[in-house]
């Protein structure tokens, strides 16, 4: 990691913009409490939700996948769910 990029993330100057976690645990209720201090295994389940909001702008934005870690590899939960603009318009077209 480059120093101005640590420098950026020990400021937390990005809080403005960003002011929740990207990824939790994810099961039974939802937000399942996971251990921190264990390894990511085989049959966890997490989110992995990035956002953006600028309030000045009234606008916000959040993506969210679920992965599944599995033995083989992490399976995208949300592979084939249209994201850009141009596949919901696509997928709104044939509803």
């Amino acid at each position: 990691m480059k120093n101005e990029d640590r420098n950026v993330l020990e400021s937390r100057a990005f809080r403005k913009y960003l002011y929740h976690g990207i990824s939790h645990h994810l099961g039974v209720d939802v937000h399942d409490l996971g251990l921190k201090h264990l390894p990511i295994q085989a049959g966890m389940l997490f989110t992995i939700e990035p956002g953006i909001y600028v309030e000045e702008e009234q606008l916000g934005i959040r993506i969210e996948n679920n992965v599944w870690i599995t033995k083989t590899g992490n399976v995208d939960l949300f592979k084939g769910i249209p994201i850009t603009v141009e596949e919901i318009e696509k997928a709104m077209k044939t509803l």
